[in-house]
């Protein structure tokens, strides 16, 4: 008896959303194959080399704004059957606007909740009538089956089909009644209360916050364009520092009002060595005294500056960004 493996690829520029969608995918579906690339061009170089079943993909990467478009596009050619599903910020008209036609299973907003991720593929999964255990992906029909004529195989698919529905019933129900009770409770949890202490931060203590981060009240550097969710990115032409020490100067910035928090990691671009990373900073804070993996003597080093960021519930990674500067030691 074979078994097919499902094999999932998964595109997208933040390495924290990959790491936190490998933990849910390994929980949903234990048995799957799951691949994750930063960039949209290794995930197609893999896709010809080894197939692909499902396709999970951010719409917009720092080299490429529609990649995962043109990532998509190109698996389908591959792969007419392939199951696509955009993982993004995007709304559906904005992408069903750049699609041109393209056939998409479904979008998945930033950040998502697991119980969303594993309806849609659960939906995946029964409309291909793929059968495996717990319910979830691969081609898995006994050999006793097909040797009785199917009998046995078809009847198996009306009751993997009935329990899918009872399951997506009773995860409906179960968000009817939650909400139902939110909304009676609402004003007894979070309604003015006298003498109630006033909430002064905003901050989940949860969070691994950088020491080093400060209330920042010097020159700003100047904002690139926003990303999506309003959040404001810093833009670093070039940052002047001083040569052969580990400790240096720099204002590592989250710009005041960002619905969420920053963590940087400065990586040098002709070695893809990283010389400095943080922990988390929190809006309106910056870091200014950074201590670097290694001195760096007198000279100009291109460099990137990584920004990964995390919901102020300390819960969901959101966009980030890479930011291009030029290192000056002098």
């Amino acid at each position: 008896m074979t078994e097919k493996v499902l094999k999932i690829i998964h595109a997208d520029i933040n390495k924290y959303i990959l790491k936190q969608m490998q933990m849910d995918i390994s929980q949903i579906v234990p048995q799957a194959e799951l691949h994750s690339f930063v960039r949209p061009d290794a995930a197609l170089e893999f896709a010809k080399a080894n197939g692909c079943d499902v396709l999970l993909t951010e719409v917009e990467f720092l080299t490429d704004r529609l990649g995962g478009f043109r990532l998509a596009k190109s698996i389908k050619e591959l792969y007419p059957q392939v199951n696509i599903i955009f993982v993004t910020v995007w709304n559906e008209y904005e992408i069903s606007r750049e699609l041109s036609g393209l056939k998409f299973n479904g979008i998945i907003h930033k950040p998502w909740r697991q119980e969303k991720l594993s309806a849609a593929l659960q939906e995946l999964l029964h409309e291909e009538n793929l059968q495996c255990k717990n319910g979830f992906g691969g081609d898995k029909v006994s050999e006793e089956n097909e040797k009785q004529g199917g009998k046995h195989s078809a009847q198996g698919g009306i009751v993997l089909k009935k329990r899918h529905i009872a399951i997506i019933i009773i995860l409906v129900l179960l968000l009817i009644c939650g909400g139902i009770f939110v909304g009676l409770n609402w004003n007894n949890w979070f309604g003015e209360k006298e003498n109630a202490p006033v909430q002064t931060s905003q901050s989940d203590t949860s969070v691994d916050l950088d020491p080093n981060a400060g209330i920042y009240d010097g020159s700003k550097p100047e904002d690139k364009e926003p990303s999506a969710k309003g959040i404001k990115i810093p833009g670093y032409p070039s940052i002047t520092i001083a040569a052969d020490t580990q400790n240096v100067t720099m204002a590592l910035l989250n710009p005041e009002g960002n619905p969420c928090y920053f963590k940087f990691e400065i990586v040098l671009k002709d070695t893809n060595e990283t010389i400095y990373e943080s922990k988390y900073v929190e809006p309106g804070k910056a870091i200014s005294d950074v201590e670097l993996a290694k001195p760096l003597s007198a000279g100009e080093y291109p460099a990137i500056i990584k920004i990964s960021t995390l919901s102020l519930d300390g819960k969901s990674p959101m966009n980030g960004a890479n930011v291009e500067t030029v290192l000056i030691a002098k």
